[in-house]
């Protein structure tokens, strides 16, 4: 359990301190890719029994987290160059209400 905490803390700072750098070389575009790729594949990884080992569990909890983290930023970080600066507020508030929807629909 421990270990799970020490390594999803590790991802998501080392996802906040490269998010920017890989923005500025890369781009919105290849950066958002790169980032959701990486959690889907790493969502793959997830449904395979070898995670009955904790190490390999950790591992796939710090890629996993290395990605969303990252996408999130990513998404946080470009929408200042994908929107007009009057209308950021309103695309905020509309997804944080479609996803909170969403989340209440899961159950």
């Amino acid at each position: 359990m421990l270990l799970n905490g020490f390594t999803l803390g590790i991802a998501e700072l080392l996802a906040n301190l490269i998010v920017g750098t890989f923005l500025a070389e890369l781009g919105l575009k290849t950066t958002l890719l790169g980032a959701y790729l990486l959690s889907a594949l790493t969502s793959i990884f997830y449904l395979f029994p070898i995670l009955t080992l904790a190490p390999w569990y950790a591992a796939i909890l710090f890629f996993l987290r290395l990605g969303l983290v990252g996408s999130f930023a990513a998404t946080f970080y470009g929408t200042n160059a994908l929107f007009r600066p009057d209308l950021i507020p309103l695309v905020f508030a509309l997804a944080n209400i479609f996803a909170r929807f969403l989340t209440a629909m899961t159950p």
